[in-house]
């Protein structure tokens, strides 16, 4: 995978304060398959991270409450509500403005979008497992700390 398809450590976290691994990360995608596969590649990865999917903004934000995740993994690509919208409503609710969000994407263009809504990184599609489970405190490569 090419190096620029994720932001190096500096770039993605701006506040600097070092948290605790993700143990619950809610997948925001329209495209069922990809929510299937990438659900399949992180419980097989990393079997102690807790992991559902939502087909588009709207399953998620019923998802939120109930599952009270750690990290949002959302795609910059959806109908009705696309990623940085998403990105947005989350940042301005009280709840959720906290959660890191974790903007993924096909096409390059769309990393400005989605860290101007308040997404504190991004992933090009496909997603590299080992690059997105350092960014949640799950990889080997982790030593400080996950989102």
């Amino acid at each position: 995978m090419p190096e620029e398809a994720f932001t190096t450590r500096s770039d993605r976290w701006r506040s600097g304060t070092r948290q605790a691994a993700v143990t619950r990360l809610l997948i925001v995608d329209d495209d069922a398959c990809s929510l299937r596969s990438l659900r399949r590649l992180l419980k097989h990865q990393a079997p102690n991270l807790d992991v559902i999917g939502a087909i588009g903004a709207k399953q998620a934000f019923e998802s939120i409450q109930a599952f009270q995740p750690h990290a949002i993994l959302v795609d910059s690509n959806m109908p009705e509500i696309d990623g940085a919208e998403f990105c947005r409503q989350m940042k301005k609710a009280g709840a959720t403005r906290h959660l890191p969000l974790v903007g993924m994407s096909g096409e390059r263009q769309r990393e400005r979008d989605l860290r101007a809504a308040g997404a504190t990184a991004f992933l090009m599609k496909p997603i590299d497992a080992k690059l997105l489970l350092e960014a949640l405190g799950q990889g080997e490569a982790s030593t400080e700390g996950g989102l």
